[in-house]
């Protein structure tokens, strides 16, 4: 139930850090890139956002879009900052995570993480490598990824996980080392 995850009605300035790189929420924005120095992407109601080449501290969801369309995730790394983050985040319930609530006609392309679509349709997954799971989200693409658990990813075999999910399209893909496939 999308309500659940409401409001997002939230100001929250860029001077808020994670491991001291500041959290972008935006909110009404368009055609706009996030800028490299981003430690949390947060964006609502926005259309034609950029979000490439970050290498995020860890947290449980590093990008979220709600009610975001048309939109580019492209080759983010969700990754320690330092080797002795890694114990950590190798218990249960820390999962890395792009976010996708009520979003469409996004792109997200050669990301290293759990991709999760909540309730967002047509969107293309492509030349990924993690877990992806989707929740109510018909008539994706999800071609030529890497299906498989994120090394540092605690727990997390799932593979693909399609739930009231309808009219997807799964080709090229290499799904391998997991437990549900």
């Amino acid at each position: 139930n999308i309500e659940s995850w409401l409001p997002f009605d939230n100001y929250v300035d860029c001077s808020n850090t994670v491991d001291g790189k500041p959290i972008y929420y935006w909110i009404n924005k368009t055609a706009k890139t996030v800028p490299s120095d981003a430690g949390i992407v947060i964006l609502v109601n926005s259309t034609d956002i950029t979000v490439k080449d970050l290498v995020l501290p860890l947290s449980t969801y590093s990008i979220i879009l709600f009610n975001t369309n048309q939109s580019m995730i492209e080759n983010n790394r969700l990754a320690p900052q330092n080797p002795e983050q890694l114990d950590y985040y190798h218990t249960p319930g820390v999962p890395m995570q792009v976010l996708l609530l009520n979003s469409s006609n996004n792109q997200l392309k050669a990301n290293y993480a759990t991709l999760w679509l909540n309730f967002s349709p047509t969107n293309t997954l492509t030349d990924n490598t993690g877990v992806f799971r989707l929740n109510g989200s018909d008539d994706n693409l999800i071609a030529n990824n890497t299906i498989t658990k994120i090394g540092f990813v605690a727990n997390d075999w799932s593979g693909i996980v399609l739930t009231h999910s309808a009219n997807n399209t799964i080709i090229c893909n290499e799904i391998s080392g997991n437990s549900a496939g």
